[in-house]
């Protein structure tokens, strides 16, 4: 009876930890990305960096001219209203679950429009997020009165900020870190921003393409472009048949530091009527 009871409730588990809003991976745990870098003799190259990220695809027709893909940025704006003071939680998530970064952990905050601004440091290419508004009443009571969530997508396609690693004395880079692409993780339709406000532009999603980026000791970058799926990938490449040529899609100077501010001034008539969080813009683009 005691097995019976024991199987039941692994069982049990099993389906309550599916029965979150976070998206799921594939049950394949095969997953590798793996790269060997060679010259035009086949001669393996080492110590040369490797940076990637996934391109994106439109999902609707209409893209504003004023956002294109030579103004994504590392950056992301998330804002907030407050109907009342009350203690405030703001953290980002990873697509497993976890705690990327807690931006504001249990401040008390007054009455107002809020907007945090968010970089990603982390070498990640392209970083889909989960960022979740947690409110309580004040810093003693237990219960949340307010919680809400949105994606979050954080784009930095460069070789420098998205380095992931490096080849090793045979010419190979390998990583099993899911993290890193997130075209293999179960995703809605995200949603694109301007930065005049956080009202739904059009849609996109993750590609399964990817760029590799590969840098050597002299500076010098080629560029690749791969098909990632939920496998084990591995590529060989020849250095001398890579791009010199920058993507068609790139990078932009961004903000430097993390940043909480209010947006409205305490002496302004415009008061909140609701706690709301607001989907975050840039997103990606600015």
């Amino acid at each position: 009876m005691r097995e019976v009871t024991k199987i039941f409730l692994i069982f049990l588990l099993m389906f309550l930890a599916n029965c979150d809003d976070n998206p799921t991976e594939s049950e394949d745990n095969n997953f590798i990305f793996a790269i060997n870098v060679i010259d035009k003799n086949s001669n393996r190259l080492s110590n040369v960096n490797v940076s990637t990220w996934n391109k994106i695809q439109k999902s609707s027709s209409y893209l504003p001219k004023t956002h294109e893909y030579s103004e994504i940025q590392a950056t992301t704006s998330i804002e907030f209203s407050l109907k009342q003071k009350c203690n405030v939680n703001l953290s980002i998530y990873d697509l497993e679950g976890n705690v990327f970064s807690t931006l504001i952990d249990n401040m008390t905050l007054m009455t107002g429009f809020y907007r945090y601004q968010f970089l990603n440091e982390n070498n990640i290419g392209t970083g889909v997020f989960k960022c979740k508004l947690s409110i309580k009443e004040d810093s003693l009571s237990n219960p949340i009165i307010f919680t809400d969530s949105i994606y979050s997508v954080i784009l930095s396609p460069d070789p420098i900020a998205s380095q992931i690693g490096s080849t090793n004395s045979n010419g190979k880079f390998s990583t099993t870190n899911r993290l890193l692409f997130p075209n293999l993780y179960e995703l809605p339709e995200l949603i694109l921003t301007g930065e005049g406000g956080p009202e739904q532009l059009a849609t996109f999603s993750i590609s399964d393409e990817i760029i590799i980026a590969l840098t050597n000791s002299n500076s010098e970058t080629k560029y690749f472009e791969k098909i990632l799926l939920d496998e084990k990938n591995e590529f060989t490449l020849d250095w001398d048949k890579g791009s010199d040529e920058y993507p068609s899609w790139g990078w932009n100077s961004f903000q430097k530091n993390n940043m909480l501010s209010k947006i409205v001034d305490d002496t302004s008539e415009i008061i909140p009527n609701k706690f709301k969080l607001y989907q975050n813009y840039p997103n990606p683009f600015n």
